[in-house]
């Protein structure tokens, strides 16, 4: 993410990586952006019903851009017994051949559906909030157990809700819970 001076970057790998974003909601008149996530691992910590949703809901959204990583086409192997540093080193180089494209928002929001089981498996994701309270967002995983995704998104505010109730584009939930800087690390912190 291209980041302004002045601003707080907080991991949220502990809190999120292992969930799914299972939905995905934008609405460009109302400029906001909601997340639908699960996490199977956080409802067996803190022992939350089963059924528990989490919705990552971003309003004033300025940007919401997705990447593809290009797999490069070439061969590619690490070669048995390689030491951990250069096994590192072999896969940073075959990385860096891979080539990031553009992927289309509204594509990638369709695609998103619990029912034919294409989701994101959340790999790393990170906050980003300035002193205005403003947010940048990025997550990154893999579609479909497939190919990797990377979401960035940008807004005025983030906001948490939980739920159990199946939640339309029609309903307006009422407890919105405003997450800042000294919020991000929530009751979703592992211990």
């Amino acid at each position: 993410m291209n980041l302004p001076h002045g601003v707080t970057e907080v991991s949220l790998w502990a809190r999120l990586h292992d969930a799914q974003i299972v939905s995905i909601q934008s609405n460009l008149l109302e400029c906001t952006v909601t997340l639908r996530l699960e996490s199977d691992q956080l409802l067996e910590f803190h022992k939350l019903s089963p059924d528990m949703q989490f919705l990552l809901r971003l309003e004033g959204v300025q940007s919401a851009r997705v990447v593809y990583h290009a797999v490069w086409p070439g061969e590619f192997s690490v070669p048995a017994g390689a030491a951990r540093e250069e096994e590192a080193r072999l896969i940073a180089e075959y990385q860096s051949k891979c080539r990031e494209e553009s992927v289309s928002w509204n594509e990638l929001e369709r695609t998103v559906t619990t029912e034919c089981n294409q989701v994101i498996d959340i790999a790393d994701a990170s906050l980003v909030t300035s002193t205005d309270n403003s947010v940048a967002l990025r997550i990154s995983g893999l579609l479909n157990y497939a190919s990797y995704r990377e979401l960035f998104l940008r807004a005025e505010r983030l906001t948490l809700k939980d739920t159990i109730l199946p939640i339309s584009p029609h309903i307006k939930p009422r407890n919105w819970r405003k997450v800042s800087r000294h919020h991000a690390s929530s009751k979703f912190d592992k211990p």
